[in-house]
């Protein structure tokens, strides 16, 4: 499912050294316009809804706009290395037809509202207890640690890659079950298996 975000974009956007203003409604489905202020050119920017992520690129679809869909965002297209999660949305600009598909130059977070996340359940103390299930929302660092999206709760716990039984690998929208345990730096899913 693809619907607007209804959330106003931003008023700047810092683009290739320089500075995106907005402008108003794109004429593109999806699209906003911005005006770059060193060369007065208009710029097409889309917002775009993550719908898988990985170690390397996420893909994601143009809001509001069909012909757009799995449009490939990378390190190179915010500058920097980001972490995304399935749902969230982003701004794209630049988007270029290349060899495996769309893939955006640029892109800027665009948080949209949450639910307000429940609390985790208690760690427990063994892996015998009641078990969750939810799906692998992110995945980080070379695929040794995630984060998994635990259903019902709106939040997401952390997972290391050695806490998957029977040589299970962490993969991005994968369902899994775990128990709730706990790390140094807190809970944690631990004895996850795939589902």
């Amino acid at each position: 499912m693809n619907t607007h975000h209804h959330q106003a974009p931003p008023r700047h956007l810092d683009y290739a050294g320089g500075r995106l203003n907005f402008a108003g409604r794109g004429r593109a489905p999806g699209a906003y316009a911005y005006l770059d202020t060193r060369t007065n050119v208009a710029v097409e920017v889309f917002a775009l809804t993550i719908t898988s992520t990985g170690s390397l690129f996420s893909l994601g679809d143009v809001v509001d706009n069909t012909a757009l869909r799995s449009v490939k965002l990378d390190a190179a297209s915010f500058g920097q290395q980001t972490i995304l999660h399935i749902g969230q949305h982003v701004l794209v600009a630049g988007i270029e037809n290349a060899i495996n598909g769309p893939r955006a130059r640029s892109a800027w977070l665009f948080p949209a509202p949450k639910p307000t996340p429940a609390p985790l359940p208690k760690p427990r103390s063994n892996t015998n207890g009641t078990r969750l299930t939810g799906r692998i929302a992110t995945v980080a660092n070379a695929a040794t640690f995630g984060f998994i999206e635990i259903d019902g709760l709106h939040t997401n716990i952390f997972v290391h890659a050695g806490a998957l039984t029977g040589g299970a690998r962490l993969v991005a929208g994968d369902r899994v079950s775990f128990a709730i345990g706990k790390n140094d730096r807190g809970p944690a899913a631990v004895a996850v298996r795939p589902l």
